[in-house]
């Protein structure tokens, strides 16, 4: 059975769920070493994320939100992230679906992945994307 994703502008009313997806989608595991190399929270309060809530986009399953998407065109570019995929629904093709949503909205789709998870570069490569720098 295909999966029945409904993508759909954010509202206010959504800020606290973006918040927690987003937050625990980006979090970093500490490896064995001890070692993190991130140390804060990618929305630092609901208020950054309210700021921002007119770039939103929420993908929603049985009515429930399982991915956050931000999307700003400009001109003949899209402009992608952050997106998330809530933790319990990853490995499902629900981040693939947000980013073609977001990437039909423009020429050109540029991401910029900060992320210590080798995987999300993976995805960005399989679907074409170029990987212009490694910090």
């Amino acid at each position: 059975m295909a999966l029945q994703l409904n993508i759909r502008k954010a509202e206010r009313r959504d800020i606290k769920n973006i918040v927690i997806i987003v937050n625990d989608a980006y979090r970093v595991d500490i490896g064995n070493t001890g070692e993190a190399f991130k140390t804060c929270e990618r929305f630092q309060s609901e208020d950054e994320a309210r700021d921002m809530v007119e770039l939103l986009w929420v993908g929603e399953l049985n009515g429930l939100i399982a991915g956050v998407l931000a999307t700003k065109v400009e001109g003949k570019s899209v402009y992608i992230g952050p997106l998330a995929v809530s933790t319990e629904h990853q490995k499902k093709g629900i981040g693939g679906k947000l980013l073609e949503f977001a990437e039909g909205q423009a020429e050109i789709a540029t991401v910029m992945v900060i992320s210590l998870h080798t995987f999300n570069l993976a995805m960005y490569l399989k679907r074409g994307y170029k990987n212009m720098k490694d910090v």
